[in-house]
């Protein structure tokens, strides 16, 4: 079914799109489904669709004869921008090259879930932890956010940072590493298997957005340690660099066997940005000052790189997480 999504232009603020405010579900002529903000009109066919209370009620309309009048995507396939006014049909002004597309989705997944889920990616069984907020709605699309554990680690190193997705609408995941023949077989990232586990997480996010709606500009990666190396790594074009939003390193850095001195996000077709917070007596703090200056000496805007240090070694700070957040929410407002 095609949907028209024009809620996204209601309530644009730090938390993304379609992030407050009511909406009304109707259907235009052809069956499309059309999901509106309250007080929102869209044009077809003749006919101007309006949310009002709760309903869409539609009155004829000459200026409606052309077809649409906004900047929503009718034809599912691409998010150019269709009347000139925006570069986005997502109502959201962003650099050229930074666009990111939402997949259509089912909608068909339940609030409020914590799960372990096995899924088969290159004759292999995959695990990963999934939490989905309680107030997750269809209509109201949510961020993705991944999070990586460290080497030795598993996917349930990090539970603790639910509250904050719960707090700011994002869909955790905490995938299973595997495993790394150079560490005895600890469960890691990268170098080895590298590929398999860009497939992994393109795996999952396929799986996500068929249950849930995703904002497509709050889709981020991020983790500790090795998961921080594995997130620089996944920043490359030639991972997912150019299908995700934002980037959150701590106590990791620069992976110099999928990316040597950063220069291959010169590829990138948008300058994502780089959340980074690593302790300043921590054994990778080298790592991540490689990879900052690397983006610095690439021409990295200094609104896209957010750097600090803090007292301490090879540890994270819960509270940095939700500051990563925040900040990765306000890249594309």
């Amino acid at each position: 079914m095609k949907i028209i999504l024009a809620v996204a232009l209601v309530g644009c603020g730090g938390g993304g799109f379609g992030s407050g405010g009511d909406s009304c579900e109707g259907e235009l002529g052809d069956g499309t489904r059309l999901i509106l903000g309250e007080g929102e009109t869209f044009c077809d066919g003749g006919l101007r669709y309006t949310c009002d209370g709760g309903e869409v009620t539609s009155v004829a309309d000459p200026e409606c004869a052309g077809g649409g009048d906004s900047d929503i995507d009718t034809d599912a396939d691409t998010d150019a921008d269709t009347d000139g006014d925006t570069d986005t049909d997502t109502g959201r002004d962003v650099p050229p090259g930074c666009e990111r597309e939402a997949d259509p989705s089912e909608c068909t997944g339940a609030p409020g879930r914590s799960d372990k889920i096995d899924v088969e990616v290159a004759g292999e069984t995959r695990t990963y932890n999934l939490y989905v907020p309680a107030n997750a709605v269809c209509g109201t699309p949510m961020g993705l956010l991944y999070f990586f554990h460290g080497l030795g680690g598993n996917e349930d190193n990090f539970n603790a940072l639910e509250p904050y997705a719960e707090d700011h609408g994002l869909v955790y995941v905490q995938p299973r590493g595997s495993p790394q023949s150079w560490a005895g077989g600890n469960l890691g990232w990268v170098p080895d298997g590298f590929e398999d586990n860009v497939s992994f997480v393109q795996v999952i996010r396929s799986e996500v957005e068929r249950e849930y709606e995703i904002d497509p500009y709050r889709v981020y990666v991020a983790g500790f340690s090795q998961g921080a190396f594995a997130s620089a790594a996944l920043a490359s074009p030639d991972a997912i660099g150019d299908e995700i939003a934002g980037v959150g390193i701590f106590g990791g850095g620069e992976e110099g066997n999928t990316c040597l001195n950063s220069d291959c996000y010169e590829g990138l077709s948008c300058q994502i940005p780089f959340f980074f917070r690593t302790g300043d007596s921590d054994v990778h703090l080298e790592f991540t000052d490689a990879l900052h200056q690397g983006l610095v000496d690439l021409g990295w805007p200094d609104a896209q790189l957010n750097y600090a240090t803090f007292p301490g070694g090879h540890t994270i700070r819960p509270e940095d997480v939700e500051e990563m957040i925040v900040w990765l929410d306000g890249a594309y407002p």
